[in-house]
């Protein structure tokens, strides 16, 4: 406005490679959780193995209560964080186990292991609440980004599918954020992360006839769509473009331009305006145009004192060629001296057919003298 454009979808930043998504970015950056259940449960094992043999260690050779270091709370938190339905069930049973090691130690139940093993339950039932209400968020998460994956492959599947070039770029970068397919195939290359004055027009700075300013209302809104055309010095075409400014997935405003190729529209007109401006048979100007003229050098004449003169020149004779060769003939002489007359003016000076066998001639920029 080029190649598969495998970076091309609209709803992602140029450049960014997601090679995990969202969800599990946001849960190993953060909590550090490795992903591997496997390796939750070994953790945790192995944690509960240690805070019991290390409890029963230190009470049996030095005398020491470790149970009240709190060691047992290692094992129940990492079930809350891990496995929080079962985290509950993981603290009474360490609860159950305290009040009976401390039983068969000194043959008697004492408050402070029950004190303990509520306290188990307590912590664990937190932590797994806490840990629940985490993994419902990252669920809620997980379902927002597939549904935003969804919504952005629907939409970049339709802009693909549609026969005009579509382009996305920054309004302060000038960044190309997205081109679509048709837009690709016009360039021949995939242009996103280049900047648009340079990909789209080969200048060596933002383009004078920029939209951007006319996309905005004096609050910086969106102002609606602006229509207008172009010839595209990259390779020649004529396109009719509709520009509008809106807002890109990270709040920032973007200028979005769906340019409709017009080249053969074009072509037509010129042609169209061409044929309406000369005559037929002689093919320069006719009498029309050359009247039009006229009045324009008239007011510049009254405006700026540019002189200018006006020859009208007839064949002599003329029906006489037609009666005795006929028209054909006729007509051959006619574009025979309408040629010689154009080629003794300048290129731009007027020669036109006024009308049969009378023509005009305008020349521009002289003086009295000439």
């Amino acid at each position: 406005m080029g190649g598969k454009n495998k970076g091309s979808d609209i709803l992602k930043p140029a450049g960014e490679a997601s090679k995990t998504g969202s969800f599990n970015v946001f849960r190993g950056h953060f909590l550090r959780i490795p992903e591997w259940k496997d390796m939750h449960l070994s953790v945790l094992l192995a944690s509960i193995m240690v805070s019991v043999v290390a409890a029963m260690v230190v009470n049996i050779f030095y005398g020491i209560d470790i149970l009240y270091t709190h060691l047992f709370y290692i094992p129940i938190v990492l079930a809350g964080v891990w496995y929080p339905r079962y985290a509950v069930y993981l603290a009474a049973t360490l609860g159950i186990l305290h009040i009976a090691y401390d039983y068969a130690a000194v043959k008697q139940f004492n408050a402070w292991p029950m004190l303990r093993a509520i306290m188990f339950i307590v912590v664990a039932y937190v932590t797994s609440s806490i840990a629940l209400k985490r993994d419902r968020i990252f669920a809620d998460l997980k379902e927002a980004e597939e549904a935003l994956r969804e919504s952005s492959e629907r939409l970049t599947t339709v802009m693909n599918s549609i026969d005009a070039f579509i382009y996305i770029a920054d309004m302060e970068t000038h960044e190309l954020l997205f081109v679509n397919e048709c837009g690709r195939k016009a360039l021949g290359e995939d242009i996103v992360g280049r900047k648009c004055w340079e990909a789209l027009q080969a200048r060596d700075g933002p383009c004078p006839f920029c939209t951007n300013d006319k996309l905005l209302t004096e609050e910086g809104k969106p102002a609606g769509v602006y229509q207008w055309e172009i010839q595209n010095k990259v390779n020649g075409k004529w396109y009719h473009l509709r520009d509008r400014a809106i807002q890109w997935t990270d709040g920032r405003l973007v200028r979005m331009e769906i340019a409709t190729e017009i080249t053969e529209r074009k072509l037509a007109e010129e042609e169209l305006y061409r044929i309406s401006i000369h005559d037929y048979l002689t093919g320069v100007y006719n009498r029309r145009y050359v009247f039009e003229r006229l009045d324009i050098l008239v007011k510049e004449y009254q405006r700026e004192g540019r002189d200018f003169s006006v020859s009208i020149i007839d064949l002599d004779f003329f029906k006489k060629i037609n009666d005795v060769h006929g028209h054909l003939a006729g007509d051959h002489i006619l574009k025979e001296f309408a040629s010689i007359l154009k080629a003794s003016f300048r290129p731009f000076d007027l020669v036109g057919r006024y009308g049969g066998e009378e023509f005009v001639a305008v020349a521009m920029n002289i003086d009295v003298a000439q």
